[in-house]
């Protein structure tokens, strides 16, 4: 796989800022790389000077994506780098085994019932991880696959892996999109390639980061570019069967599990719960709002299921 398509579960640098010359980039200004539409976009935030990019939100499918995006050949760089073998692990999620049961939490128990094994991919998924965590607390057997610019050695002989969405044979019962569609430039192909593999009946589980809101809050707001450079929030997520006339119905939509745990690091785990505590509030008293009233979740995360 094109490391510009996908990302394993570590974030060394993916959480450091770079400044890109004009060079290295290229326009993205008039039509939204999410949706595709040019039915206009606002601005949300400055992302960095000389150039100047900024973070404009689309009025069509309300996701956020930076106005110049970073060209493929910075990206492997980038990409080459978060890929060396001296490179220290760090992860997205401090336990996978934590993740996995919160995930498998979201699916209703009665999917299960008349399956007999369940096809896994975890796009994106690094060294896999989260899919044997959660395939260990499903009810009935799975089949990981997961697609990433590098093999994993951890599970080996577990799990099936690709490089490309293209090379990963579905249909897929279960797909895992966490923590990855915010890194590809050209991500609008991308929805329609998860979808097309999603088996009828299947579940997408997606997560991203929100925090465009503390972009037109705070600044300067660090936006971690050009690891980030999407941004999808509550608004994008609730929209997403319509944004891209998908038959599909959302189980779940809510503020994502937080990432980290309390043994590692108390206060940063403190003041995540913090502040996604009123959306789950608000979740209760407003639940299946398209645009709920507290923006400030940091993350969002969604279960999708495709029509039968």
């Amino acid at each position: 796989m094109s490391p510009v398509t996908a990302r394993g579960l570590r974030t060394t640098i993916f959480h450091q800022s770079r400044h890109l010359k004009e060079q290295d980039t290229y326009d993205c200004s008039t039509t939204c790389p999410i949706c595709g539409l040019a039915t206009g976009r606002s601005i949300v935030g400055r992302i960095q000077f000389d150039p100047d990019i900024l973070l404009l939100e689309c009025h069509n499918c309300h996701g956020a994506s930076a106005s110049r995006m970073p060209q493929p050949r910075i990206l492997e760089e980038f990409y080459r780098q978060y890929y060396r073998p001296e490179e220290q692990l760090h992860v997205t999620f401090h336990n996978p085994a934590r993740f996995a049961r919160h995930i498998a939490g979201l699916i209703p128990h009665g999917w299960f019932a008349e399956k007999n094994l369940l096809k896994i991919l975890d796009f994106g998924g690094g060294d896999g991880s989260l899919a044997l965590a959660l395939e260990a607390r499903l009810p009935i057997e799975g089949q990981i696959t997961v697609v990433d610019y590098e093999e994993g050695h951890a599970a080996d002989g577990l799990i099936r892996w690709e490089r490309s969405l293209d090379e990963a044979v579905g249909p897929f019962d279960l797909i895992l999109a966490s923590a990855v569609l915010e890194h590809i430039p050209e991500v609008q192909p991308v929805f329609g390639q998860l979808f097309a593999r999603l088996a009828s009946g299947g579940i997408c589980y997606a997560r991203t980061p929100w925090v465009a809101p503390y972009m037109k809050r705070f600044k300067p707001f660090d936006f971690t570019y050009p690891g980030h450079v999407h941004d999808m929030g509550a608004g994008f997520w609730n929209r997403v069967p319509r944004t891209f006339r998908l038959e599909a119905d959302l189980l779940a939509s809510r503020t994502s599990i937080v990432e980290t745990d309390f043994s590692r690091n108390f206060w940063r785990t403190l003041t995540a719960h913090v502040i996604k505590a009123p959306a789950l509030v608000e979740q209760l008293v407003r639940p299946g709002a398209p645009d709920p009233w507290w923006n400030y979740a940091g993350s969002w995360e969604v279960l999708l299921m495709k029509r039968d």
